[in-house]
């Protein structure tokens, strides 16, 4: 009897055992589940992504084992559903998208939902066996996001910008090929389209990291105000007299190098530094003007390009105070703005335009001709002048076209009283061309470069020397 006792209490042991180990393995099974899938969507995870990546690196032989095809999948608009509609509404969308990509796209593709809006999709050929090429998986995606997605009721677009990188062909580790796939998506996104595609290329590595040093020297620029503002004279067309002086940004990296104005510009609107920027070359640009008329007794009207990330709350304020701690008026200063700042907020900015020109600041319509040229924007903006782009000037004295195309731009500003400048003005067959079609002022290297303040100082002193006398060639900038 005792003996069966311990019998039974030994297969109640072994019971208790297996259940415990089952128990355990189950738990296993569920914590490696939750540490490589992503609780919303069921996708695998980053971690996974990561650990899957590096595994195919970490194999010597992977070269000649297969590629491998990521694409990097980040939704636009994405952000701007959770703002309005709510967490809740985010999350029911990133199901449905979820449920595309897994119904569209073919099985030999792995999905990862990375975190947020962003996924990664990795197809893997092993020994060319795999009848799946890039190109159907990519056509597959841009099917998926050119639809719209039902949900809760209404019907919601959302797009995607898919950055795409090879192994080993672009790649030679794990963090490379995650990085230039990154780099590729960030230029598809951009371009500003809903739904586009880039393809890792090297140059847009060069071109990433040349912008990474441009935003480093911003950074420190606007952290010390070290750097130069120069300033390149307009000219009146008959008398040729200095009648303004348009600021212009010179910029060096730490090395001395000097960098693109124009790269400068976008690296700074595109990391939201525009506008700590600007408002640094406004004061410059105030106290070199207060300057200039201490020194002379020379009528100069200071202009100053504006970006459309500038025109924000606050800035009218900003100007004003600059204004009144530099002794200056409303009337001494000329903004000179794109097409580009019209379009992205068109009432925003008309309305801080009327008030500026109300106080007597002079709005001139930037690089005309280069963009849309609407009509409209003469018509609805307070627009004392226009400034023909210097693409139209360039060889203009051998290409009738450009003439044609300059008369009738000088003729409508005239109809509708507002005066023109020509910018790149650069051989004296341009200069008497314009002369002839009643152009009102000029601007360019046949009379001045952009000159350092110290330099345009003098000029403006010497106003009653013949601006032609100094040339840009004699000139040391």
């Amino acid at each position: 009897m005792t003996r069966t006792v311990e019998i039974n209490s030994l297969k109640s042991l072994v019971h208790s055992l297996e259940d415990a180990i089952e128990q355990k393995d189950k738990s296993q099974r569920h914590l490696n589940y939750i540490a490589n899938h992503d609780v919303l969507t069921g996708l695998r995870n980053r971690y996974a992504f990561k650990k899957y990546i590096e595994k195919y690196f970490a194999d010597d032989q992977c070269q000649l084992k297969y590629d491998l095809k990521l694409f990097l999948v980040d939704l636009t608009r994405f952000k701007n559903i959770n703002d309005t509609l709510g967490h809740d509404m985010g999350d029911c969308v990133l199901k449905s998208v979820v449920i595309k990509l897994k119904d569209n796209l073919p099985d030999e593709v792995t999905i990862y939902r990375l975190g947020g809006d962003e996924f990664a999709v990795i197809l893997q050929d092993e020994n060319g066996a795999s009848s799946v090429s890039e190109k159907m998986v990519l056509d597959e995606l841009l099917d998926i996001f050119k639809r719209k997605y039902r949900v809760k009721g209404g019907r919601i677009r959302i797009g995607a910008s898919i950055g795409i990188c090879s192994a080993p062909k672009d790649a030679n580790s794990s963090q490379e090929l995650i990085q230039r796939a990154d780099i590729a998506m960030y230029e598809a996104k951009r371009n500003g389209r809903l739904t586009e595609y880039k393809y890792f290329d090297s140059c847009l590595e060069r071109e990433l990291k040349e912008k990474k040093i441009i935003e480093q020297s911003i950074l420190d620029m606007i952290q010390t105000k070290d750097f130069d503002v120069y300033f390149q004279p307009k000219l009146d067309a008959i008398t040729e007299e200095i009648t303004g002086i348009e600021a212009l940004l010179r910029v060096t990296d730490a090395t001395g190098q000097a960098l693109s104005a124009i790269k400068v510009i976008q690296v700074a609107e595109e990391n939201n530094l525009i506008a700590l920027f600007g408002d640094i070359v406004i004061e410059k640009s105030f106290q070199f003007l207060r300057q200039l008329k201490q020194e002379s007794e020379a009528d100069i009207n200071l202009a100053l390009n504006i970006s459309s990330l500038q025109i924000r709350d606050g800035f009218i304020e900003k100007i004003e105070t600059c204004l009144n701690e530099s002794g200056l008026s409303f009337a001494d200063i000329t903004f000179e703005i794109t097409e580009s700042l019209l379009i992205d907020r068109p009432e925003f900015v008309r309305e801080r335009l009327s008030y500026l020109h109300s106080k007597g600041v002079g709005i001139s319509i930037d690089d005309f001709g280069t963009g849309y040229s609407s009509l409209s924007y003469l018509h609805n903006y307070p627009f004392g002048e226009l400034k023909i782009d210097r693409s139209f000037i360039s060889e203009i004295e051998n290409n009738d076209t450009k003439k044609k195309i300059v008369i009738g731009i000088i003729q409508l500003a005239h109809a509708i009283d507002l005066t023109v400048v020509a910018e790149g003005v650069e051989t004296q067959a341009q200069y008497k061309f314009l002369k002839s079609v009643n152009c009102d002022y000029v601007q360019g290297h046949l009379f001045y470069p952009a000159l350092p303040a110290e330099q345009m100082l003098e000029v403006i002193k010497s106003q009653s020397c013949p601006p032609k006398s100094i040339s840009a060639k004699s000139i040391s900038v």
